[in-house]
């Protein structure tokens, strides 16, 4: 008898409305997750109400009873996520429009910069003489000569602190040498031979 009560129609059709709502939701992507949420809380709720009805012999009431409140719940709950979403999308929008007009106001400041700067050239160059053109290359050429100078001194100077090194090295090494032999042959009985 209860397998009987189990497949009545209000059942029956909570089952459908389900699978049809599945399959929905599936291939819905637009739709809201308070209609998604209602639909499922509805649903689930006509099914639960439907089993715990069925219990008391009134399958139909209390699926109609829990469909009721499961949608109630489940668009409370799809609404809360509807509007999360949203403020997300809202609060991504904004920063994206923050950035850009930042961006937008950097261009226009470098443009501004880039003007004053040309306007300035340009009253500065109206303003000189061809003598003074020729006076500041002649200054120019005249400090990069000084600094080719310069540079040629500070080579000499590194070639012959290290030519100097070197001859150090060398005069030690020798003379370290001429000890060890001196040593060896005064051991070995031998006058050293020394020539100036």
């Amino acid at each position: 008898m209860k397998a009987s009560r189990l497949r009545s129609p209000g059942l029956a059709a909570a089952l459908t409305v389900l699978t049809l709502m599945q399959s929905g939701c599936e291939s819905e992507g637009g739709r809201s997750s308070t209609t998604n949420s209602a639909a499922v809380g509805a649903v689930t709720g006509g099914i639960i109400g439907a089993v715990i009805g069925n219990q008391r012999g009134h399958s139909e009431g209390g699926a109609a009873i829990g469909a009721a409140i499961g949608g109630l719940g489940g668009a409370a709950v799809g609404h809360s996520k509807d509007q999360t979403e949203e403020r997300r999308q809202n609060n991504i929008a904004a920063e994206r429009a923050y950035q850009e007009r930042m961006n937008q106001l950097r261009l226009e400041q470098e443009r501004a910069q880039a003007d004053r700067d040309r306007q300035l050239a340009l009253s500065n160059g109206s303003r000189m003489t061809e003598n003074e053109v020729a006076n500041a290359q002649r200054r120019a050429a005249e400090a990069e000569s000084r600094v080719r100078q310069l540079q040629a001194q500070q080579a000499d100077a590194l070639a012959k602190h290290k030519a100097y090194q070197e001859a150090e090295y060398r005069r030690l090494k020798a003379e370290e040498e001429a000890r060890r032999l001196e040593t060896e042959l005064g051991n070995a009985g031998a006058t050293p031979v020394y020539t100036r």
